[in-house]
């Protein structure tokens, strides 16, 4: 570990934990300065070049034995800068802190929006405003400092409370499946002001974007020849299905079955399959 003797964090874990905030913080500066848009470098690391698999051509394979002997080994790698790794060799997919600042920033603050402004006299503070197309308001706060509550002035009118979804560097909201994290609660604005508790080095997101909803149960869930598969939901604002075994998440995913090497007609009493819609809201499970 590289510490950097002033800050206490070290480079290869907090440090990535806070750069995903800075990057954040960049798209929210963009935002207020009046870009129209900006763009991260790639939404995914650029697959391993110099990786061996079944399969491989001719050319891969004489492109594998030159790099090599080349002096710099196989552990060449090309880009590494997107929301997801994407390493082939370790079978590692998982997603960098990055997804959890950039995936609401890019999910609240849409196309079209409206730019609120705003002002604040502590100097650990950054945010950024919106409202929306369809009326939702959307704010982002990052918090450079120690933990305090922050008092937010909003002269929109909201027509609901605002969704909090957070953002703790010290403990990332990593999940296994690469979902984005699940709200914090719901805050209301009493007289204009709505006050928000924020962790120190974190940043906030606080919507009004979302419905209060939940998904149909997910109906003909069994398994055939080692594949759990099910009906495929006919709601309009579904947007991908989670997999529980024994009220454990084991998948996630965009198609109507998964592979279960092994399992018996009768293990199906253990599975459960949610759908989750745009706002992020689950069916039973």
């Amino acid at each position: 570990m590289i510490n950097d003797g002033g800050t206490g964090f070290n480079c290869r874990g907090d440090a990535a934990n806070l750069g995903a905030m800075a990057r954040a913080e960049i798209g929210l500066c963009a935002m207020n300065a009046g870009c129209i848009n900006a763009a991260s470098w790639t939404f995914c690391d650029y697959p391993d070049p110099f990786v061996r698999e079944d399969g491989d051509t001719a050319e891969e394979k004489a492109r594998y034995d030159v790099a090599r002997f080349s002096g710099h080994g196989v552990d060449v790698r090309y880009n590494k800068w997107g929301l997801f790794r994407w390493d082939d060799e370790s079978r590692d997919y998982s997603s960098y802190p990055d997804l959890y600042t950039m995936g609401y920033l890019v999910k609240l603050f849409r196309k079209g929006a409206r730019v609120l402004p705003w002002t604040s006299d502590d100097d650990t503070i950054r945010a950024g405003g919106v409202t929306n197309p369809d009326g939702s308001a959307s704010f982002a706060l990052i918090n450079w400092g120690e933990a305090k509550n922050v008092a937010l002035v909003v002269t929109h009118p909201l027509d609901k409370p605002l969704r909090i979804y957070e953002y703790d560097s010290a403990d990332p909201p990593f999940n296994a499946f690469n979902d984005l994290q699940p709200s914090k609660g719901l805050v209301a604005a009493k007289n204009g002001k709505v006050t928000v508790s924020v962790p120190a080095r974190s940043m906030v997101f606080l919507t009004t974007d979302y419905q209060d909803c939940k998904p149909a149960a997910i109906a003909d869930v069994r398994i055939v020849d080692g594949k759990l598969i099910w009906a495929a939901s006919k709601e309009s604002e579904h947007c991908y299905y989670r997999v529980y075994r024994d009220g454990k998440q084991i998948a996630s995913t965009v198609a109507t079955s998964v592979s279960l090497p092994g399992a018996k007609l009768d293990d199906v009493r253990r599975f459960v399959v949610t759908s989750v819609d745009r706002w992020g809201n689950e069916g039973d499970r």
